[in-house]
């Protein structure tokens, strides 16, 4: 009896046929796939989004194949598939409530504990390969039926068998070039924050391509925090751009130059006050200091003021300084606009109003090789012995995912308490202090560094 291996119609179409899978299976999936660069490699690449039933996990998954034939990586973060909608956006590719659609569906997944990497691919795996296997067979009996070339057909065979293996890719070589690849990464810049307790638990400071964000209650410090960082980031030798969105200009280079001189606030702007003449002098001597980094600050509008803005003003600060900025400091982020006056509708979603100020700063720090700092308010704690957490973090949970570092300060006005609540490049859940305060010179503890020591500035 003769046998019919000649392809049927139906098994190609079969390739095409959505997934049977329930919607919040999918959701969980695709937010997962977002954020796990492992777990793409496992699976994420053999998913096709238009097998997808949701049309959120869709456009997620196309975004994310962009970035992962370019990057040759999956997306390490949901907030990097989310900016390159939005990059779609601007070009007409997708609309805006496509890109509400799946920032919700990512909201929605992150709420609850996303399955492991391992329970994901035991599920779904199978759902591939046999996807996989069927257009093999189909291709196997083509080839057959032409006399053709079957080794290409038997190949998929083997690739399908590998879905959900672990170690996918090559991996590195090792041999001449792993030396230089291990001293490249002993060179990765870190930025101290200046404490000594402070970046001990932040294992040396922060590396480059950072957003970290403090956490604090209203009055809690966090101005105090970022003032202590631009100055860290100076004696280092790096250029600042210190963006105020609350307090005038005026009132942020007075608190500045207390950090450094440790002369109270109110002091340096008393006319004629001996503070105030010694805080001019350690100023103009400071001038003459080889390697102590720039520190421009700029005052702009709140609740109009876009990350364009920012970005456009780091641009041309470095240009006119001939030198790169550096570090990025928004004080504070919460008071930013995601869009520019006059455009966009005015109920616009969560993702719109807030999350994409916070996964822009992420974004563009990771992509310039920059550090980025800012800060956010935290829930009131009744229970003063309570200490704050990433679920603390009043408005949406969506700055706690998308930045790289979450540091929490805590405890009285006097002594505070920094806990690492995140560290996506380090250690977590690490622990500062009680450390001595003194709000009025916005300083945290005595520094590890003394300014006119370290420049030779001489005494004032």
């Amino acid at each position: 009896m003769a046998v019919n291996l000649a392809p049927r119609p139906a098994r190609a179409a079969r390739a095409k046929e959505l997934y049977a899978i329930e919607p919040p299976f999918e959701s969980a999936l695709v937010s997962a796939l977002c954020g796990r660069p492992r777990l793409w490699e496992r699976i994420g690449a053999d998913i096709e989004a238009d097998c997808l039933p949701s049309p959120a996990a869709k456009r997620a998954i196309e975004a994310a194949h962009a970035i992962a034939r370019e990057t040759e990586r999956g997306p390490e973060s949901t907030a990097v598939v989310l900016q390159r909608l939005r990059r779609w956006s601007s070009e007409g590719r997708v609309t805006r409530d496509e890109i509400a659609a799946v920032y919700e569906m990512f909201e929605a997944s992150l709420d609850s504990e996303l399955p492991s990497d391992d329970a994901l691919v035991a599920e779904f795996a199978p759902v591939i390969r046999r996807r996989l296997e069927s257009r093999a067979l189909d291709n196997l009996a083509s080839e057959f039926m032409k006399r053709g070339d079957l080794s290409q057909a038997l190949s998929s065979f083997e690739r399908a068998k590998q879905v959900g293996a672990q170690g996918r890719s090559l991996g590195s070589l090792i041999g001449p070039g792993s030396m230089e690849r291990l001293a490249a990464l002993k060179k990765v810049e870190r930025l101290e924050f200046g404490v000594m307790e402070v970046d001990s638990a932040l294992e040396r400071g922060v590396p480059r391509g950072t957003e970290t964000v403090f956490v604090a209650a209203s009055g809690g410090g966090k101005s105090m925090a970022l003032i202590q960082q631009c100055i860290a980031a100076a004696v280092q030798g790096f250029h600042v751009g210190y963006a105020t969105l609350e307090l005038p200009s005026e009132m942020i280079e007075a608190r500045l130059i207390a950090n450094m001189t440790g002369i109270t606030v109110n002091a340096i702007g008393e006319p004629g006050c001996t503070d105030a003449l010694r805080a001019g002098a350690f100023m103009e001597r400071l001038g003459l200091a080889q390697n102590f980094g720039r520190i421009l600050v700029g005052t702009f509008t709140p609740k109009v003021t876009t990350s364009a803005t920012l970005f456009d003003w780091a641009e041309r600060a470095s240009k006119e300084w001939g030198a790169p900025m550096d570090v990025l400091i928004v004080d504070y982020a919460d008071k930013m606009s995601a869009r520019e006056a006059g455009k966009g509708r005015s109920d616009e979603s969560t993702y719109h109003s807030a999350g994409s100020v916070y996964e822009d700063l992420f974004v563009w720090a990771r992509d310039n090789n920059k550090w980025v700092y800012t800060a956010s308010q935290g829930t009131r704690v009744k229970d003063k012995r309570k200490r704050l957490d990433i679920d603390d973090v009043s408005d949406s949970m969506h700055k706690v995912r998308t930045s790289d570092v979450v540091i929490t300060i805590n405890g009285e006005e006097d002594q505070k308490v920094f806990f690492v609540a995140k560290n996506r490049r380090g250690k977590s859940r690490g622990e500062a202090g009680p450390l001595p305060t003194m709000f009025d010179c916005a300083r945290i503890a005595p520094p590890s560094f003394d300014i006119e020591t370290t420049f030779n500035m001489g005494g004032t």
